[in-house]
């Protein structure tokens, strides 16, 4: 399972078996033998595959079929919100804060039926 997954990512962005074997600092001989499951990748190599493709060890070891963990996926996305939101926490009366959550639950709902 662990070698198709990573021959399915490489080849999806586009990488010769060299260019992956760079990236993680192994051999592209290294690379062919964990896509045909003639060796099994250690544990640090799994985990820079994973970090490298925005995926988990979990997933490249056949585990589950998320490719990205929600928390990647929303991580950054939301970083930048949770700190303006930390800023801006000790400026707003608890009547902003009541109507700010308003408007989010109310934003949020809408995107549900729509």
């Amino acid at each position: 399972m662990f070698g198709e997954r990573i021959k399915a990512i490489r080849k999806e962005n586009n990488m010769s078996q060299k260019d992956l074997a760079k990236i993680i600092g192994v051999t592209d001989r290294a690379i062919g033998y964990y896509e045909k499951e003639q060796r099994v990748p250690p544990q640090d190599i799994l985990q820079k595959l994973a970090d490298f493709f925005n995926t988990s060890v979990d997933y490249i070891l056949g585990r589950t079929n998320v490719k990205t963990p929600l928390v990647k996926e929303v991580e950054h996305e939301f970083s930048e919100m949770f700190q303006m939101l930390y800023e801006a926490n000790s400026k707003l009366s608890k009547n902003d804060k009541r109507l700010m959550m308003n408007l989010i639950k109310t934003f949020l709902d809408n995107k549900k039926e729509g």
